[in-house]
């Protein structure tokens, strides 16, 4: 449930904050056929808060009611959570304190991790200034 409602969290976020596409598109679609006072109020200000709020409130009850729905009232979905959380009670998982000892595989194993990563970044920032010069030459003949 709380995985579900991060998502929805962030959906509620990106409706406040973005819904303003709608708005445009709306309005390119009605301006073109001299419609354009049919989208004139949903650039007042009082409008346009009410319609962000008003999304995200219907956005997030529902979010919330088929998160609800789907975990605790579809069958299916509430066996399958079930049979995983016996499942994971059966994993044995790692103490936390060792990994942070010098002396263990894992802090071995991530300082191995760590310079790959560093000797990748390096190589492909190389193969991108390379890149970038040819075509800066190529089709700007050097300048620029």
């Amino acid at each position: 449930m709380v995985v579900l409602m991060s998502y929805a969290g962030y959906a509620c976020h990106h409706w406040f904050y973005n819904w303003v596409f709608l708005r445009d598109l709306l309005d390119g679609l009605f301006r073109g056929n001299f419609l354009g006072i049919l989208t004139n109020w949903m650039y007042d200000p009082t409008c346009s808060r009410l319609i962000a709020s008003t999304g995200l409130v219907v956005l997030a009850a529902g979010a919330f009611c088929a998160s609800y729905y789907y975990i605790y009232l579809n069958r299916p979905s509430a066996e399958f959570l079930i049979k995983t959380d016996g499942e994971l009670a059966k994993v044995t998982w790692p103490k936390a304190t060792p990994w942070l000892r010098a002396d263990t595989q894992v802090w071995g194993a991530t300082y191995v991790v760590l310079l790959v990563i560093a000797i990748l970044t390096l190589y492909v920032f190389g193969i991108d200034m390379v890149l970038q010069w040819v075509a800066k030459w190529v089709f700007y003949g050097g300048q620029g």
